[in-house]
């Protein structure tokens, strides 16, 4: 009450003057919501409701005042349209259903201004009430900007209005080389994902299974089941990337997901999975690869305990010394005798319990390292 009559007394002190302090007090009373203040100031003929590009109607339908929006819209002198038609584009941006809905009734409207920037942004935002009555009218086109709605939409895992924008023969999900479904899974929106698969014209293997190489690098376990059912979809591609990345990374459940896939290689590139996953201490996914009777832990010289052994992985040190394959002498005994340089004494210990090495070097001088 006390800021409702502060409204009103400055109106008053103020329109001694000029009209600013009237158009002022409106504006504000408005913004915040007093519907009893505005009613009583748009029967002062000193007030101009549509004052300052009807920055009035423009900014309480940014803010959501439905009630406010209502009361205006019924005043000839305001104008819904102004700056372009800001308030409608504003109140889409800001999921103002209620504002959007009143705004369309309203002939003088345009939904589609500024290249259908409302439909667009509500779709980016995830406000899907909004983008639900915007396709309702004949004039929003769901499409423009090459589709930016549902590649928008995509991007940031908003399933709903995915949903509703698939419903209209308009959206192309395919749009800008399968931007959608590439975007949603490397993101991991499992749920976006699946409703794009539905669309016969989504390719999943675009941009050379870009779908497939990113969620598998970025461990979206949910993405990768998807996309795996998908027979387009190659997890092979640059030489068993997916495999390769997912093993570097330590992501085991993908790992195990693509060791399912009879078309997938685990040794390629000189088993380049098992040699990372060993460098990089990942011993879950080092147990599971070794599952694979494919795979040579002993690879490049047994590469994989020689720099596990010089990095101090012992977990990994001693999930390759069970395996026979394994010669932890291999490079004249470069991994006790690296594993004693940086000072990795459990992989020492694992090392001399191994009957192949050599005790005696643990103890030689530095010089002999090389």
């Amino acid at each position: 009450m006390r800021i409702r009559n502060q409204i009103l007394n400055y109106s008053l002190a103020k329109s001694v003057i000029d009209n600013s302090g009237v158009n002022a007090a409106f504006f504000i009373a408005c913004e915040n919501g007093h519907m009893d203040i505005v009613k009583i100031l748009l029967q002062d003929f000193r007030v101009d409701p549509s004052a300052n590009n009807n920055y009035a109607i423009r900014r309480a339908s940014y803010i959501g005042r439905s009630d406010v929006v209502k009361l205006l819209l019924q005043d000839f002198r305001v104008d819904p349209s102004a700056n372009d038609n800001h308030a409608i584009r504003n109140a889409s941006v800001r999921g103002c259903s209620d504002v959007v809905k009143l705004l369309l009734q309203d002939f003088r409207v345009d939904p589609s201004a500024d290249n259908n920037y409302a439909i667009r942004r509500a779709s980016e935002r995830g406000h899907s009430d909004v983008v639900k009555l915007l396709l309702q009218d004949f004039r929003v086109d769901p499409s423009a900007d090459n589709n930016y709605a549902i590649r928008s939409a995509s991007e940031r895992g908003h399933s709903d209005v995915v949903k509703r924008l698939l419903q209209d023969f308009r959206v192309d999900p395919s749009a800008d080389n399968n931007y959608a479904i590439r975007c949603a899974s490397e993101r991991g929106y499992s749920d976006v994902v699946q409703l794009l698969l539905q669309d016969s014209r989504v390719d999943p293997s675009a941009d050379n299974n870009y779908a497939i190489r990113n969620s598998t690098a970025n461990a979206q376990v949910e993405v990768v089941k998807n996309l795996l059912v998908d027979p387009r979809v190659d997890p092979t591609v640059n030489k068993n990337y997916c495999i390769r990345k997912a093993s570097e990374r330590g992501h085991t459940e993908v790992v195990e997901l693509l060791l399912q896939d009879p078309r997938v290689d685990p040794t390629a590139k000189k088993n380049y999975c098992i040699r990372k996953a060993s460098t990089k201490a990942h011993t879950d996914v080092v147990k599971i690869l070794l599952t694979d009777p494919r795979v040579d832990p002993s690879a490049d010289n047994n590469y994989a305990i020689r720099w596990a052994s010089k990095q101090g992985h012992a977990d990994v040190v001693k999930l390759l010394l069970q395996d026979f394959r394994v010669d932890p002498n291999a490079h004249d005994n470069f991994a006790i005798r690296r594993a004693s340089e940086e000072g990795n004494a459990d992989v020492v210990k694992l090392l001399l319990s191994d009957p192949r090495v050599d005790s005696s070097l643990a103890d030689s001088p530095i010089h002999l390292f090389w």
